[in-house]
């Protein structure tokens, strides 16, 4: 593509490549090719290559734990995405900066976010991976029962794609976290880290600073 002049394309496979380096865990690899993508996309003008650039980023610098560096990327691909909608973003675009929300502990701002999504497409459900994900927000930011979270697990064991199934497990324990309930919140960081071993993800680090997190509150009560 790049021989050939063919930018489009070359954004195409950085964008892949990119992923692929994440899969592998490359973090810088994976930050130089979206940073080129993010480039290129606005070399060509075009909106939706830029967005992708930001939003992949924003997505897995979040699943990192790398929040601060993520946030300014998730804003960034909203802000392009109601540019080029008319105000009428895809829900996984607006739902981002709540789970970079939620995972600040910012918990009525990821909250709102989701009471936003959820009055604006009254008429049309989301994508059930997208609902698992709105749902999971609403659990961890408010105090919910074993119940409620056992079936958003079920469904996110029926619909949730690749880690983000690591991602629902983990939101239940830092909401027992946040609650002062540790031995709970223990029981499924556990849980998540061992999901963590059979599907391929990059959250191991950021799981690993929950639990070190855990056990500092622990041994200060």
């Amino acid at each position: 593509c790049e021989a050939h002049g063919d930018l489009l394309h070359l954004a195409s496979a950085v964008n892949n490549r990119a992923m692929l380096s994440a899969c592998l865990g490359d973090k810088p690899k994976m930050m130089s090719d979206l940073e080129r993508v993010i480039t290129l996309g606005r070399h060509l003008g075009q909106d939706a290559i830029q967005i992708a650039g930001h939003y992949n980023m924003g997505e897995y610098l979040y699943l990192w734990g790398d929040i601060d560096i993520a946030m300014p990327h998730a804003e960034r691909a909203l802000q392009l995405e109601m540019l080029r909608t008319a105000n009428s973003p895809r829900v996984e675009l607006e739902l981002l900066p709540a789970r970079l929300a939620l995972h600040r502990g910012a918990l009525a701002t990821a909250r709102d976010v989701v009471a936003s999504i959820r009055a604006r497409k009254r008429t049309a459900t989301p994508a059930p991976a997208i609902d698992v994900l709105c749902t999971m927000v609403e659990y961890a930011s408010r105090e919910v029962n074993d119940a409620a979270w056992e079936a958003l697990e079920a469904r996110s064991a029926q619909f949730s794609i690749g880690q983000e199934r690591i991602e629902v497990i983990e939101a239940r324990a830092v909401s027992a976290l946040r609650h002062g309930r540790y031995d709970e919140s223990r029981h499924h960081f556990v849980r998540a880290i061992d999901a963590a071993h059979a599907i391929p993800n990059v959250m191991r680090e950021r799981l690993q600073r929950w639990m070190v997190e855990l056990a500092e509150r622990a041994r200060g009560e």
